[in-house]
C-alpha cells in the first residue's frame, strides 16, 4: 500500500498535446529546462501554470522588493504573505492561508495599487481556486504538524497515508481546471 501511494502522489500525467508541440519551460524548473532547453509533449509546468497562484506569488516579490509598497500594506493589511519555499513543507499553505484570512484587506489594497502589478491583481476566480487549493492542501499541512511530533510511530504514519491518499484519490478529477 505504502508504495502505491507512492506511486499516486510522484506520477504527474502531462495534459495531452500535439507531439509536434513545444512549450517553453518556465525557467525555475529543473535539468534540462533550466538549461534553457525546451520540454516537448509535455504541458506540466507546476505552480507556474497556475495563475492564480503565479499572481499570489507575484505580489508577494512585488511587496518585498518595495519599501514604501511594503509599508502601505503593512498598514493596510497588517499581515505578511511570505513566499512559498520548495524547501518548506506546506509552504504554500501556508501562503494561501494567510492571504484567505486576509482576502477583504488584500483586495482593497489591490483594487488601490493594483495598477502596478498589471495583469497580476486576483479576481474573483482566483480566490475561488486559492479556496479549493487551500482546502485540498490542509489535510496535508495537518498531517505534516502531527508527524513531526516525537509521538509518531510507523503504524501511525501508514494510517496518514492512507488517509492522504484517500483524500487525494476523493479530490482527484479527470482534467486539469487551469
Amino acid at each position: 500500500m505504502l508504495e502505491q501511494f507512492s506511486t499516486t502522489l510522484t506520477i504527474q500525467e502531462p495534459l495531452e498535446v500535439a507531439p509536434e508541440a513545444e512549450v517553453a519551460a518556465p525557467s525555475e524548473q529543473s535539468g534540462r529546462a533550466r538549461r534553457g532547453g525546451k520540454v516537448k509533449g509535455q504541458a506540466f509546468e507546476g505552480w507556474q501554470g497556475i495563475e492564480a497562484l503565479r499572481k499570489l506569488r507575484s505580489i508577494a516579490i512585488w511587496l518585498r522588493n518595495s519599501t514604501i509598497l511594503s509599508n502601505l500594506w503593512d498598514d493596510a493589511v497588517k499581515l505578511r504573505l511570505g513566499i512559498d519555499n520548495t524547501t518548506r513543507w506546506s509552504s504554500w499553505y501556508q501562503v494561501i492561508d494567510r492571504a484567505l484570512r486576509k482576502k477583504a484587506e488584500i483586495s482593497m489594497f489591490l483594487m488601490d495599487y493594483g495598477e502596478a502589478l498589471n495583469r497580476n491583481t486576483l479576481t474573483g476566480q482566483d480566490w475561488d481556486l486559492l479556496g479549493k487549493t487551500h482546502s485540498f492542501l490542509q489535510p496535508f499541512a495537518s498531517a505534516t504538524l502531527y508527524a513531526e511530533g516525537a509521538v509518531g510511530s510507523l503504524s501511525e504514519w501508514l494510517e496518514i497515508m492512507d488517509a492522504l491518499l484517500l483524500h487525494y484519490e476523493n479530490n482527484k478529477v479527470g482534467t486539469i481546471p487551469y
